[in-house]
C-alpha cells in the first residue's frame, strides 16, 4: 500500500510516497475524531484531515507532541489557532 506523505522538518516542505505493508496498513489506528495512524519504519505517521476516503488523503509524520494533541483534540488546535491571530 502506497501513503501520500507532506512533510516539513523545520526547515523544508517535502512531498513523497511511502510503501508500507498491508500489515501495518491493516494495523492502523483510528481516533474518535477520524483521524489515522500508521506505525512504519520507526516513524509514526497521521492524516492531515479526518478522511474516511483513506485513498485520497495525503500523511504527515509525526515530529512534535503538538501534532499528536492537534489529532486528538481538534477543537482545542483550531480554538488555539484562533486565539492567537
Amino acid at each position: 500500500m502506497e501513503i501520500h506523505v507532506t512533510d516539513f522538518d523545520g526547515f523544508f516542505h517535502s512531498s513523497y510516497s511511502v510503501i508500507v505493508t498491508k500489515e501495518e496498513y491493516e494495523n492502523r489506528y483510528t481516533n474518535e475524531h477520524g483521524y489515522n495512524f500508521i506505525k512504519h519504519d520507526g516513524l509514526l505517521y497521521v492524516t492531515d484531515y479526518p478522511e474516511p476516503e483513506l485513498e485520497y488523503v495525503s500523511w504527515s509524520v509525526i515530529r512534535s507532541e503538538k501534532q499528536i494533541e492537534e489529532a486528538f483534540n481538534p477543537d482545542r488546535f483550531y480554538f488555539e489557532n484562533w486565539r492567537s491571530e
